[in-house]
């Protein structure tokens, strides 16, 4: 057997193997989300307080402190999930109510004139929600690493079959200097899906 041909097989067995062992967890995923909704269903609430020169300024503080308090909520969940809202996101499905108030004692205190206080509530339905955006995530990471198998594949099969070709058309007077490139060929591309985020 040449040696070519059985180190290809071996890292088609590699890839195999991995891409077996990161679609196995999918099901157990599929499953955890499902029980995350069931026991986080009750939510969570808060109120969250900001302080600025103007209403905008003190809502873009109170929105930043109520997306922390998001984050931290949605890390304690068993499983913690992937996705993370962003501020607008909080501000367009968490925040309930909001109230607006000039606070002298907060001029004094923080060097500010306007507070902002936001409740903020996760319930059930926007629980649902962040478990779909998780899931879309997930998706995407694994169709990422999918094409990048896929890729590699169709590189070291394109690196073998070029070698043979021009191995032959040589009558075998370059093969060191071709196995050289076509190992650098298959070893870049890899390096390069390997960096792809």
């Amino acid at each position: 057997m040449r040696p070519a041909l059985l180190v290809g097989m071996m890292v088609i067995f590699g890839l195999t193997t991995q891409l077996q062992a990161e679609l196995a967890p999918a099901k157990a995923r599929t499953d955890r989300t499902a029980s995350a909704a069931a026991t986080s269903a009750a939510g969570a609430s808060w109120t969250v307080r900001g302080w600025g020169e103007t209403g905008q300024d003190a809502e873009q503080v109170a929105l930043s402190k109520a997306r922390e308090e998001v984050l931290v909520y949605l890390a304690n969940q068993e499983p913690p999930l992937e996705w993370t809202p962003s501020v607008g996101y909080v501000n367009d499905h968490l925040v309930k109510r909001r109230s607006e108030a000039t606070s002298a004692e907060a001029a004094k205190r923080v060097g500010a004139e306007i507070e902002m206080t936001l409740y903020v509530e996760v319930n059930k339905k926007d629980i649902q929600d962040m478990l779909r955006e998780d899931q879309k995530l997930r998706v995407q990471h694994r169709q990422l690493f999918l094409a990048k198998i896929l890729a590699g594949l169709v590189a070291f099969l394109a690196a073998v079959t070029g070698y043979f070709r021009l191995d032959e058309a040589t009558k075998g007077y370059y093969t060191g200097w071709l196995r050289l490139a076509a190992v650098g060929l298959v070893g870049g591309i890899g390096a390069g899906l390997w960096l792809i985020s």
